[in-house]
């Protein structure tokens, strides 16, 4: 079955992959930055604790939101 610009819907869809690829990228970056910017805004208002290990081990070893954000 093809719509009005002669395509089908399968050849839409492959057509239309790699900009739904960008979108969910961009997404997960952006949520990955708010993720960052609310851990950093609690460890300095509140003296949170980091839970995920990996997050803390790189803080504690440098002492730096760099390390954290890198």
């Amino acid at each position: 079955m093809s719509d009005p610009d002669g395509m089908s819907k399968q050849e839409r869809q492959r057509r239309d992959r790699p900009r739904r690829v960008v979108v969910l990228i961009v997404g997960i970056i952006l949520l990955s930055l708010g993720n960052v910017a609310t851990t950093l805004i609690f460890l300095r208002s509140t003296g949170m604790m980091e839970a995920n290990p990996i997050a803390g081990y790189f803080i504690r070893l440098t002492q730096s939101v760099s390390a954290l954000a890198a």
